[in-house]
């Protein structure tokens, strides 16, 4: 997939609600938290115009990860809630 340019608000917005929303359901321990914010990287930056244009396609490298993390999030609700219903007799459709 071809990156578009991703300001660093954009970035923190579109991470922001998936992390809070994951937090809250699994706890801040959760091993979903860890998987879907990744290793933590410091960045340094010098204000040399080509740096944004790495950074951001860092940011969409990252984003298309979190996007993996959020497919496998879903899977496993669906999974959860599967073993649920087949244990109490009901079955979602």
């Amino acid at each position: 997939m071809k990156s578009r340019p991703i300001c660093q608000n954009k970035f923190i917005s579109w991470s922001s609600g998936p992390y809070d929303t994951i937090k809250r359901i699994f706890g801040a321990d959760s091993v979903w938290v860890t998987t879907f914010v990744g290793p933590r990287q410091i960045s340094m930056v010098t204000g040399d115009p080509e740096e944004e244009s790495y950074i951001e396609a860092e940011r969409a490298e990252t984003i298309q990860k979190r996007i993996v993390v959020l497919r496998d999030v879903l899977d496993h609700i669906d999974l959860e809630l599967s073993a649920t219903n087949s244990e109490s007799g009901y079955f979602l459709e």
